[in-house]
């Protein structure tokens, strides 16, 4: 990043010369003192003068200085006759490089004096070279990390959470990005990448297919039928939440829109590619999906209607009966062409997309009543319902869920924090696997997403076994949002998205040390520790200035000290 600035100068100082008599004569000569400020954005130049046959009375000066330094400084440039030096304060990453020209008179008393005022002015031109980082902030990238061109993990057990099942002393072989093989004393080519992961375990990449961090809005609650909004264009690339989800080994995710409508906007799949635009989370040729609501949340606004479970259930049937209406409309025009062809209305074009299945619908809801009565709309109008998420009630209907095609995205054990999530049970998940439904977890929580690895874990304690715990976060959870041919599983062809755990990764003492997506390493638990510990001097240098700087305007003494309202 460069920033360059030009500023036009005013300089006023009062000064003392320290006197140096010539050996020759008896004119004075030696250090004038003074110094020409300048100021613009990115700082101030100060640089003393020579004033070399010092007269009485007014005197004209020219004075042309200049410095680079290699590390972002001000700079303070002394001079003694001919001789110079430079002198560079508080060091940091950067380069600046200014330039100064000042145009000044100065006025001595009288011969003798060793005080003088000098009055100038002039120009000055400055540039700042910024190391560019992405997201500007703690952790962020100078680049994307380098994708090898061959990269084997080595010796360590494998979850594919595929055919292959789990291997020990196995390897993981990846080309451009994507798996080729897992197996065991995999043969790679001269110069490939190699990890030794010895007594460490890798599983596929995990996958939270419900979370609201990453985006500047979640609701957009003035009106109750929002198909038309999207998540995508929200996503905030700065989000140190996307940072943390790496760092527990979660690779891709779906942002939902909020629950504030009875039909919500369309979410958006993204891997986490820490230091990328926000384009570039996106997941391109995902499936499309909207979200629905169902109970309580879209009935619970004051202001507008629904208010009741019936309102929402009529307000969508409403809705696409109407955008049934749009579709003839077009149709009729399209067919005869007479007239003006309707106003296009991207709110009835995204409901069409909806019938037309298109778009899949991912469904909030807790009991099992209300999920039945979408049911009910789904054989009224012909539109797919792709997953039903929370469904803490879903154990209820497992078997319609599975007749229906329907996946079940659960906690889990989270239950009772409201009247309509009061009949749960952490054997929900179980129950659900047992009776064929697809089953995964989510988080719908930022700091659970961190963690999804202890969320599978959990599943341990109702008697899922070890491998079915696993699928909940990985490959049943790509199957729940349809993206099951990409990842969710280490097998060919598929991205190379992994962690490298350094122990069991459904145990909570294990951390991810190493997070790939597409074969890129977006997390290194070696490289988070040098991050810090640079973090943290950069903060004890910055602490450090402000005690030197003391205060900005100390209240006048009597004054009371300044605080909180009402903190005296």
């Amino acid at each position: 990043m460069r920033l360059s600035t030009a500023a036009v100068l005013i300089a006023v100082a009062v000064g003392a010369a320290t006197p140096a008599r010539a050996q020759d004569d008896g004119d004075r000569k030696g250090i004038a003192g003074s110094l020409g400020v300048g100021y613009s954005s990115v700082g101030a130049s100060c640089v003393p003068e020579c004033a070399v046959d010092r007269q009485q009375g007014l005197s004209l000066l020219l004075h042309i200085a200049g410095h680079v330094s290699p590390q972002f400084t001000l700079g303070v440039e002394t001079s003694v006759f001919q001789d110079a030096s430079v002198q560079y304060l508080t060091p940091a990453k950067g380069t600046w490089t200014s330039a100064f020209l000042l145009l000044s008179a100065q006025w001595y008393p009288s011969v003798d004096s060793d005080f003088f005022i000098k009055i100038g002015g002039g120009i000055a031109t400055s540039k700042l070279d910024l190391p560019f980082i992405r997201p500007a902030m703690e952790f962020g990238r100078s680049s994307q990390p380098a994708q090898p061109a061959v990269l084997v993990v080595r010796n360590a057990t494998v979850w594919t959470q595929g055919p292959q099942g789990k291997l020990e002393n196995a390897d993981l072989l990846v080309q451009a990005g994507k798996v080729v093989k897992v197996g065991q004393k995999l043969d790679a080519p001269k110069g490939a990448v190699e990890i030794d992961a010895t007594g460490k375990h890798v599983t596929p990449g995990l996958i939270d297919p419900h979370t609201h961090g990453g985006v500047s809005s979640i609701n957009e609650s003035g009106f109750a039928i929002v198909p038309e909004v999207q998540m995508g264009d929200v996503i905030t690339h700065n989000n140190i939440w996307f940072y943390r989800q790496l760092a527990g080994g979660l690779t891709t995710t779906m942002i939902k829109h909020g629950s504030a409508n009875p039909i919500g906007g369309e979410n958006v799949f993204v891997k986490i590619r820490w230091g990328s635009l926000p384009d570039e989370y996106k997941i391109q040729g995902a499936p499309r999906t909207v979200k629905f609501a169902l109970g309580e949340n879209p009935k619970r606004s004051p202001n507008r209607y629904p208010n009741t479970r019936m309102g929402v259930q009529e307000i969508i049937r409403d809705h696409f009966l109407a955008a049934r209406d749009y579709e003839k409309e077009w149709k009729t025009w399209e067919k005869t062409k007479t007239g003006i062809p309707p106003r296009k209305d991207l709110r009835m074009e995204a409901l069409l997309d909806i019938l037309n299945r298109k778009l899949l619908v991912s469904s909030h809801g807790y009991r099992a009543d209300e999920f039945l009565a979408l049911v009910r709309l789904t054989e009224e109008f012909g539109f797919k319902v792709q997953t039903l998420q929370h469904g803490v009630e879903a154990y209820k209907i497992a078997d319609e869920l599975k007749k229906s095609g329907v996946a079940a995205v659960v906690w889990s054990d989270w239950g009772a924090f409201k009247m309509e999530a009061y009949d749960a049970t952490s054997y929900n998940a179980r129950l659900l696997m047992e009776a064929g439904v697809v089953t995964s977890l989510h988080s719908d929580d930022n700091e659970i997403s961190t963690r999804m690895n202890w969320e599978a874990g959990k599943l341990l304690r109702s008697g899922v076994n070890e491998i079915d715990a696993m699928n909940t976060v990985t490959i049943n959870a790509a199957k729940a949002i349809a993206i099951d041919s990409r990842i969710g599983s280490l097998e060919a062809g598929k991205d190379a998205d992994f962690v490298i755990w350094n122990g069991n990764p459904l145990s909570q003492f294990t951390k991810a040390e190493q997070t790939w997506v597409d074969g890129r390493k977006y997390f290194s638990l070696d490289e988070d520790k040098l991050s810090r510990e640079e973090i943290a001097k950069q903060r004890a240098q910055l602490i450090q200035a402000i005690i030197a700087a003391g205060p900005a305007d100390a209240a006048p003494a009597g004054a009371p000290a300044r605080g909180r309202p009402g903190s005296n």
